[in-house]
């Protein structure tokens, strides 16, 4: 090989090492810094290097401070349904709840029918005749259970008789009652000045408790009581227990099991009655011309709603285990005749005392008649 061939061919491997080295040096230079633009509320740093994108660590968790004032606690309940559906309204133009913001309201659900809705009614008027002029407003939900409850003559009449003097919506459509998903009477629903419900009594009792809801409603809307004392109305007796006549609950021997004091209240009726939804009556086609219903007593009170169908009274002759009812137990509109028997006279619609003061032991209360005229709803018993 000549001098020149090995100089070209060493030229030529020097000129392969060369282009290896660039080869090397482009594969291990860092990448070129390119440039990006903040968002527009990201501080701008000059020449800064970006990195890489991290999750952000959560901030360290502090006590919040100290307020310098309690907040007051906002009222808790859920809001009252307003009154719809209202047939009439009485004792007054038609009201809203809308219309009563900034007062303390008390809804009453009752119908003047109901024994235990009238029993609550001494209370209501004690607390109307005392916080009426601070702020409460009363209002009565008039929810009729039988077809002569929606009697507009009626249920003004019987607001006369029991001294109802505050507001009542005839709820003849049964409209607010659904509103509050209602299933009972009484019911009594406290409604503070905002409009929500913030107390809520099915029944009969918690009257001390129910003053003194009041009370503190009223004063938190800056109404000074200190004159006006509490109670004022003996609590009497023990709520009592209602036997519906209803349709759907007889059986084929004619007898209605009721709860009563400790044990079922049974009914039997004998002689050819009519049993309809709410009521029964003696039935003068039936082949009879007497007619006796029977009730077991298992409480120390028992009372009849009933009324006379025809223009003049209809007598029941009342005995207790097979006697006339022995005088220190005869209820208020008991009487004895001449022989000794003992009677009610059922007039207009109303509630019969049977009897009284007697025993939880089971006792057999007849009621007999020989008048077609006759309308028995409903019998209460209680302590």
């Amino acid at each position: 090989m000549t001098d020149r061939m090995r100089w070209l061919s060493l030229a030529g491997a020097l000129a392969a090492i060369a282009a290896i080295i660039a080869v090397i040096l482009v594969v291990v230079q860092p990448p070129q810094t390119v440039s990006v633009s903040p968002a527009p509320d990201e501080p701008t740093t000059p020449d800064a290097a970006p990195t890489t994108p991290q999750v952000a660590a959560p901030a360290p968790v502090t006590a919040p401070p100290t307020p310098q004032a309690a907040a007051t606690p906002e009222p808790t309940g859920p809001l009252a349904p307003e009154f719809v559906r209202v047939t009439q309204w009485l004792n007054g133009p038609a009201l809203s709840l809308a219309d009563l913001r900034g007062r303390v309201v008390l809804i009453d659900v009752w119908t003047f029918g109901c024994y235990n809705c009238r029993n609550t009614l001494p209370y209501l008027r004690d607390w109307h005749a005392k916080y009426a002029s601070e702020g409460l407003q009363i209002v009565g939900v008039h929810t009729p259970e039988f077809e002569f409850e929606q009697v507009e003559a009626n249920v003004r009449e019987a607001m006369v008789r029991l001294n109802v003097t505050w507001p009542v919506a005839m709820d003849n459509d049964w409209g607010t009652w659904r509103a509050y998903n209602n299933r009972y009477w009484p019911r009594k629903y406290l409604v503070d000045q905002q409009g929500r419900i913030r107390y809520d009594v099915i029944g009969e009792g918690s009257y001390a408790e129910m003053e003194h809801r009041i009370r503190e409603l009223l004063t938190a809307g800056g109404a000074s009581l200190d004159h006006i004392p509490l109670g004022g109305v003996d609590e009497g007796a023990a709520p009592a227990q209602t036997a519906l006549f209803t349709g759907d609950s007889w059986d084929e021997g004619r007898f209605l099991a009721v709860e009563g004091r400790g044990e079922a209240t049974r009914l039997g009726l004998r002689g050819g009655w009519t049993v309809q939804s709410d009521r029964v009556q003696p039935d003068p086609d039936g082949g009879s011309t007497a007619w006796d219903a029977t009730v077991v007593v298992t409480s120390g009170m028992a009372n009849l709603s009933a009324a006379a169908t025809s223009e003049t009274p209809a007598l029941l002759k009342v005995t207790l285990d097979g006697v006339p009812i022995p005088e220190p137990l005869r209820g208020a509109h008991v009487f004895a005749a001449e022989d000794g028997a003992t009677y009610v006279s059922i007039g207009e619609f109303g509630t019969y005392g049977l009897l009284r003061n007697g025993d939880v032991a089971p006792r057999e209360l007849r009621l007999h008649t020989a008048d077609a005229g006759l309308t028995l709803y409903t019998f209460v018993f209680g302590a």
